[in-house]
């Protein structure tokens, strides 16, 4: 009907907002299209639906009044009172609740609902032992609603909350949603201490089945009843509006609602309750790559906390200690998470172990150090689920499925992803859900390379970044600029990874994206501007045999490549030394899924150290066997091939030949056209070069 009333489709929103408002009533569908339509609710200035249409409860259009209106009017006045209190509970009701409201014999209530019925008002069913009744149609409810004074409405409402305790007893906790609903409408009429504390349970209870949306109304309707002033209660509400905020990806209000509850602890000189949420506040802030705020948040904890040895400090260190690991300060991070571990263990219970731990694991992560990590994440998530610390976990298991990545343990990370998948959402963890999504993303194109899936893939993965304020779409645009060159497409890799070194943070990963772009120049014909960068990638290496962030050692493997790429052998070879540092770390693949021994071949074969770069392309290749059709695989034969041909020693062209043909046909199943080509390159040179050929 309203897409007849429109001429074309309208939105899913409006679709169910009117359904349920009129469960399909020709008549009532098209009365309230008109009125939303007259309200302006409906269309943008040229005509066409508004792309953020938002229904709320409807108005009911007066034509539907006076219909309704007619028909209520021929109900005894005993029934229009038993139906304005039941409208006053719900769509739907409990036959004893509206019972315990009404002053009614059950006989006299029993009449006025057999005659609703039978008016076609209402209808009741059976649930469970309880009778329920509904209204036919929303807009009925909402009719008899129109006709009830504020003031009345409020006392009726009230008289619904006593009902429920009245019911229910000490189980109306179970009902604290409904019970805050009610208290709330009734505005002044109830005590605002009693409204507080059930809207308060409400939000609770929806954070914990992660209505993330309807868990922030309820905490601001809270503040909104509590009374203005620096109060503990207030403080404590504040700290979870802001939870509720974070949870919806809006950091930057929760994070403000946060401090806000952080100067009255700091106020009173509450040390317990400093040091947890300047906790908090610096977790979130590390995921936002802020660096400088995060350590504000370290220093204003310890300042109050001292020396003392308590929990509070003990997770402040070790955050601190994971701040100054991403920075690239590993000495001093060591420092900060020791300290941290040395007061948990005093300490002693499983949670402040656990998270001491999770500290520990993710400055390894940051390091490259990923078996190491993963193990220390493993240990440290099997004492945080039993302590119930959910953050925490998320963020062990997260790194710990990137570290089982990249260290090819496929099977044992996506069973980290299906443990962490619904906990991310669960507690509103929107970057535990990034790793879960790029995990799968790089494994799935592992294992069945399909172009367009991956970037359907990196998409949604740059989209979720930016819609939950996340920092880290710089990888996104790297995840895409590999797209773009496994296309052969290279100007849009090279515009990918130059937006990824403009919006790159400072972190542990930074070095990604600045070596995939002198790559991509390279092997895009931009000699100039590939050699433009390497004054500040020679800044920037790492230094063989020293430990490194992660993304300086992808830095070396992406230049070693890049310099290959232009010819200068000499230079690339001379950073083979790095890329054995790399291999040492225990890490497989690269961040983008390119086994490290196909590098360390490339840094062998460009210094003519032929029997090591051999044994590394003999790696490389047995690593990528269970995948032979993977992108990967197929690279790993064709710089294999290349080294071959470069060697030619007896039966190296044949070698070579039969790893090109293999190539060849992998690049034109998964659409490579480029790649194709270069196979297609040397296989022509090995024939020139070949008197048998």
């Amino acid at each position: 009907m309203l897409t007849k009333l429109k001429g074309d489709s309208p939105p899913a929103t409006l679709v169910e907002a009117i359904y349920s408002e009129t469960e399909g009533n020709p008549f009532f569908v098209e009365e309230v299209f008109r009125h939303l339509a007259e309200e302006g609710a409906l269309f943008d200035t040229e005509g066409r639906w508004l792309s953020d249409l938002r229904v709320a409860e409807l108005e009911v259009p007066e034509s539907v009044k006076l219909v309704v209106g007619r028909r209520l009017q021929r109900l005894s006045d005993t029934t229009r009172r038993a139906l304005t209190s039941g409208a006053v509970i719900g769509r739907s009701f409990d036959f004893r609740l509206l019972e315990a409201m009404e002053q009614l014999g059950t006989d006299d209530l029993l009449d006025a609902i057999d005659e609703a019925e039978h008016a076609g008002l209402v209808v009741s069913s059976y649930a469970g032992a309880d009778t329920r009744i509904s209204f036919e149609h929303e807009l009925i409810r909402h009719t008899l609603l129109s006709a009830v004074a504020t003031p009345r409405r409020q006392r009726l409402h009230l008289r619904t909350a006593n009902a429920l305790k009245d019911l229910y007893g000490d189980g109306v906790a179970e009902r604290a949603a409904e019970m805050a609903h009610h208290l709330y409408q009734a505005g002044a009429a109830a005590e605002a201490s009693e409204t507080a504390r059930y809207v308060v349970m409400a939000g609770d209870r929806a954070m914990e089945a992660a209505a993330f949306e309807e868990a922030l109304r309820a905490y601001e309707e809270a503040l909104s009843v509590l009374a203005v002033g620096e109060t503990r209660e207030r403080a404590e509400l504040l700290f979870r509006l802001g939870s509720a905020q974070r949870s919806l990806g809006r950091l930057d209000e929760g994070l403000a609602s946060w401090r806000d509850a952080l100067s009255y602890y700091e106020s009173v000189g509450d040390g317990e309750s400093v040091g947890k949420l300047t906790t908090d506040i610096g977790t979130q802030l590390a995921w936002a790559a802020r660096w400088e705020e995060v350590f504000e948040m370290v220093g204003r904890g310890l300042a109050v906390l001292g020396d003392q040895v308590v929990v509070e400090r003990g997770r402040l260190l070790g955050l601190g200690g994971i701040a100054m690991a991403w920075i690239g300060q590993e000495e001093a991070a060591a420092g900060m998470i020791e300290e941290g571990s040395s007061i948990a263990r005093q300490l002693g219970a499983d949670v402040y172990l656990g998270e001491a731990l999770a500290a520990k694991s993710l400055h390894l992560y940051a390091y490259m150090h990923f078996p190491e990590s993963l193990a220390t994440g493993c240990e440290a998530a099997d004492l945080l689920r039993s302590s119930g610390d959910l953050w925490n976990l998320a963020n062990v298991l997260g790194f710990g499925m990137f570290s089982a990545t990249f260290t090819l343990r496929f099977e044992q990370a996506l069973a980290i992803g299906e443990e962490l998948e619904p906990l991310a959402a669960r507690i509103g963890h929107a970057g535990a859900a990034m790793f879960v999504n790029r995990c799968r993303g790089l494994i799935e194109q592992t294992r069945r390379p399909d172009l367009d899936a991956f970037e359907q893939f990196a998409r949604s993965d740059l989209e979720w970044c930016e819609r939950n304020e996340l920092p880290w779409s710089a990888q996104s645009h790297v995840f895409l600029g590999r797209l773009a060159y496994q296309r052969g497409d290279w100007d849009a890799a090279i515009g990918h990874f130059q937006h990824a070194v403009l919006t790159d943070p400072p972190s542990a990963l930074w070095g990604w994206g600045l070596g995939s772009l002198f790559h991509a120049r390279a092997v895009g014909g931009r000699r100039d501007e590939a050699l433009s960068l390497l004054p500040e990638i020679k800044e920037s290496l790492p230094r063989p045999a020293e430990s490194s962030t992660g993304g300086r050692w992808m830095l070396s493997l992406f230049t070693i490549e890049g310099l290959n790429a232009l010819g200068m052998k000499e230079e690339a070879g001379e950073l083979y030394p790095l890329a054995l540092s790399c291999l040492e770390t225990g890490a497989v693949l690269r961040f983008d899924g390119r086994p490290m021994h196909t590098v360390a071949g490339i840094a062998a074969g460009a210094r003519a150290d032929w029997d090591a770069a051999e044994e590394h392309f003999e790696k490389a290749v047995e690593q990528m066997a269970p995948f032979r059709d993977s992108f990967e695989s197929l690279e790993a034969q064709r710089f294999y091939a290349q080294m071959l041909l470069e060697r030619d020693r007896p039966q190296d062209r044949d070698r070579a030949v039969e790893m090109l043909e293999s190539a060849l046909a992998g690049y034109a199943r998964i659409g490579t056209p480029r790649h194709e080509a270069m196979a297609q390159d040397l296989l022509q040179r090995s024939a020139l070069a070949s008197p048998s050929r």
